[in-house]
């Protein structure tokens, strides 16, 4: 799709009156929104983002993934010895045997090496079957989504409670993990860095850590240390001492709407990186 279809995609921003977009009122969860802070309207969708940032659900979701993937890994290992098992018990019958029918039977005999083999098969089918429904649960983008302005006589926020429990959908579902892993290091971050919100800047700096990124700037020429100038000043002017605890931003949130926009606008099924860098330059 051409740059200028992909401008016409803007999303009427509603933001919560009570929290003002950050989904924390007084330093406790906003009962209002229900901690979502910012809401999008499409037209026939209400866009929220539903995954929590904090230290809880960063550390959740990394132990998770690390227990997924040594699962994943010891099926893998477990696999590739049982074929190899196989293989060589087939080599050794026809070195008895020749290349006999008969030699096409040296899986039923009964040693360790064929049983092992044996439990090498059903683990790989196991394994088969976690990366099929993996990709079956994969949330994908809808492909109905239409882009339109709210009327002027409507009331936003009460327009948008209404809405919710038809046509809502959360667009953290769509984001690739590296997406999502993108927005948790801009958190992690602001707490090692003390901000006391973070804001698109924030999460453009993340981006730079991830080497699809950081190839886009090197073809395009950009100096990185001057980049990093701008940066640091930009940082030194959207950034305060933290408080308490790490709050998000209104604006933050509106990088991560664009960037679901600009993957739909490219018919994408799913918000790379490279959206999400798209999304916080717009913002």
């Amino acid at each position: 799709m051409a740059d200028g279809e992909k401008q016409k995609n803007n999303m009427s921003f509603v933001i919560c009156p009570r929290c003002g977009g950050t989904g924390r009122f007084d330093g406790k969860h906003c009962l209002e929104c229900d901690g979502r802070g910012i809401f999008a309207w499409t037209g026939n969708y209400v866009l929220y983002w539903g995954r929590i940032i904090n230290e809880t659900h960063i550390l959740h979701r990394k132990i998770t993934e690390a227990v997924y993937d040594g699962i994943d890994f010891i099926l893998m290992i477990v696999g590739i010895t049982g074929f190899a098992f196989a293989f060589y018990g087939f080599a050794k019958a026809i070195e008895a045997n020749g290349m006999d029918i008969s030699s096409l039977l040296f899986w039923r005999e009964n040693t360790l090496m064929i049983f092992i083999a044996w439990i090498s098969f059903a683990s790989d089918s196991y394994l088969f079957y976690r990366f099929a429904r993996r990709i079956e649960k994969w949330p994908k983008m809808p492909d109905d989504i239409r882009f339109v302005p709210l009327s002027e006589n409507s009331t936003p926020w009460e327009s948008m409670k209404a809405q919710m429990n038809a046509n809502s959908l959360d667009i953290s579902g769509v984001f690739t993990i590296d997406a999502i892993r993108a927005v948790e290091k801009s958190y992690e971050l602001g707490k090692k860095y003390n901000y006391s919100e973070l804001n698109p800047i924030h999460l453009f700096i993340s981006l730079l850590t991830f080497p699809e990124i950081t190839s886009i700037f090197v073809r395009l020429g950009i100096s990185f240390s001057e980049l990093r100038g701008k940066l640091s000043r930009a940082i030194a002017e959207n950034s305060l001492p933290q408080k308490n605890k790490v709050g998000i931003s209104a604006d933050f949130y509106k990088a991560l709407f664009h960037s679901f926009a600009w993957a739909f606008s490219s018919h994408e099924k799913s918000v790379y990186i490279s959206d999400l860098l798209a999304g916080t330059i717009r913002e």
